[in-house]
């Protein structure tokens, strides 16, 4: 009779170790998927602390899922994506009134402001430079430019050599017209953006059209 009791007992621990503790301890621990590095700086001088992320919609806003960071030092931001993301989508940076700094001033902006390049230019292998100049090529190649003709209608607006790389980092080569145009495009764009915008940070919305018919504007004076 002790020794049935005793199997009994056995069995009932046996069964608790098989409702809890197994089912713990073999359960795979799920695989993180795949990640890439998207690297790059955002300027018209560098700035800090502006929003950057892969805008999956293209409506130039950071929505739920969309991978974002802020810039650092020197503008720097690096965005984790997947890999068949990449040149898929544009990546676009939102600078922040009151909160995002222009190292050429020190200072945080004074007008909200949104930039960004073109899906045709991102990579994983060189730096993504987002600049007034790579936002005016991404609409001008968003109306049907190439990018080497958006380029060349650029440097024609900007009064700037046919073979000048609009796409630099302007600041890290010293092209100082470069930089000064830049800073006059952000200017403009700062000044304009409370037609366009509403909010700030995460929860700014940008109308696209409006977005899109004062950056054609400013093309045409």
């Amino acid at each position: 009779m002790k020794k049935i009791l005793c199997a009994c007992g056995m069995a009932v621990v046996l069964a608790g170790c098989g409702s809890g503790g197994t089912t713990m301890s073999s359960a795979t621990p799920s695989t993180p998927a795949s990640t890439a590095s998207l690297s790059g700086a955002v300027a018209d001088g560098y700035l800090v602390n502006a929003t950057v992320f892969l805008d999956k919609n293209r409506n130039y806003q950071l929505d739920a899922g969309e991978p974002s960071t802020e810039s650092g030092a020197n503008g720097a931001y690096t965005l984790q994506v997947a890999p068949e993301d990449i040149g898929k989508y544009p990546i676009v940076a939102v600078a922040t009134q009151g909160v995002t700094i222009d190292t050429d001033t020190g200072t945080p902006v004074t007008g909200s402001y949104v930039l960004s390049i073109h899906p045709q230019a991102v990579s994983g292998a060189v730096s993504n430079f987002i600049s007034p100049m790579s936002s005016q090529i991404r609409e001008l190649m968003e109306g049907g430019a190439t990018m080497q003709q958006a380029m060349e209608q650029l440097c024609t607006r900007l009064g700037l050599p046919g073979d000048t790389n609009m796409m630099q980092d302007y600041i890290a080569s010293g092209n100082t017209v470069m930089h000064s145009a830049a800073r006059t495009m952000a200017t403009q764009m700062g000044s304009q953006m409370q037609q366009v915008m509403a909010g700030s940070g995460a929860s700014t919305t940008v109308d696209v059209m409006r977005y899109r018919a004062m950056m054609g504007s400013m093309m045409r004076q």
